[in-house]
């Protein structure tokens, strides 16, 4: 059941691990203007116990040895230390970071938040289980899955089983974990034949720049570059522009199939490939290019 929270006690470490959608957190931001906030801030509760402020030493330098009286008042002020031992909650948020800034932009001080667990990794987990539902990307379930076997010390075994546990299906059954735990590694893995493709999209990156940053051309969200706009280009630099594009086009469709190889990924699932990658380009665009979101609309990156 959802409370009433102060928005500032929120924990934010997690904000990075979630991607941003400038254009659906505004249309998200007109609706909460008009009718609140309908769905509740999502996280974990964390407790932290404050230890007091310890009795002085009954047996201080200069002091005789305290005898049983002082030893009787020594143990009462120890019971009493503990027990105004207070505990101090930490609503750690996991889900929900755009209503959080929604709140943040239209001053909104208190939101609806429910806990999905008192321990970290249970709530990621959880988190994970329902990633469809709550729209996480690859990536984002990555760096969840990341969280769970560096920090909480899980193995992939670990992981997969805590999530195979699910009462409903995620995403395809062949690929739904494979995809989130191997994500990371899918932008890193390294073979003669990706080091090659890679180091050949490096070299050419500068000359692609410009076009990015005059608005030409924009990354899709399957991975590809899309020419947006020639105004203004005259015919040399259009027919280079357009050959530019097919070139890391080619390069990029080779990369996606070699990374598949790699990790062993079947050929059918290169989409998810592309997906990955299509993410990790989009994030790293700088302001002002333009990105595909999720729905196939475009927008510039702010």
């Amino acid at each position: 059941m959802a409370t009433l929270i102060e928005r500032t006690t929120l924990d934010l470490r997690f904000q990075d691990y979630r991607m941003r959608d400038d254009a659906r957190e505004a249309r998200l931001r007109a609706s909460i203007a008009q009718r609140g906030i309908e769905e509740p801030l999502e996280g974990i509760d964390l407790v932290d116990e404050e230890e007091p402020q310890g009795a002085p030493d009954q047996n201080s330098p200069g002091q005789n040895p305290p005898d049983a009286i002082d030893r009787a008042k020594s143990a009462v002020a120890d019971i009493r230390s503990a027990s105004a031992a207070t505990t101090k909650i930490r609503h750690v948020l996991l889900n929900g970071f755009q209503r959080y800034r929604c709140a943040e932009r239209l001053g909104i001080h208190e939101v609806p938040y429910v806990a999905l667990a008192q321990d970290e990794a249970a709530g990621i987990v959880h988190l994970l289980r329902v990633a469809k539902q709550q729209r996480l990307g690859i990536l984002e379930e990555a760096k969840f899955i990341d969280e769970l076997m560096t920090i909480h010390g899980q193995s992939l075994v670990d992981v997969a089983q805590a999530l195979a546990v699910l009462p409903e299906p995620r995403r395809a059954p062949s690929f739904s974990f494979v995809a989130a735990a191997y994500a990371q590694e899918a932008t890193s893995v390294s073979t003669p034949a990706i080091r090659a493709l890679k180091e050949a999209m490096k070299n050419r990156f500068p000359a692609l720049k410009p076009y990015f940053d005059g608005g030409n051309i924009g990354e899709t969200n399957k991975g590809m570059l899309e020419v947006r706009d020639e105004a203004g280009l005259n015919l040399q630099a259009k027919a280079a522009l357009r050959n530019l594009a097919k070139d890391e086009n080619s390069d990029r469709t080779k990369l996606y199939a070699e990374v598949a190889k790699a990790l062993n990924i079947e050929a059918s699932q290169i989409e998810r490939i592309q997906k990955i990658f299509a993410e990790s380009w989009i994030k790293s665009a700088s302001a002002g290019w333009w990105i595909q979101n999720e729905d196939g609309t475009w927008v510039k990156k702010s």
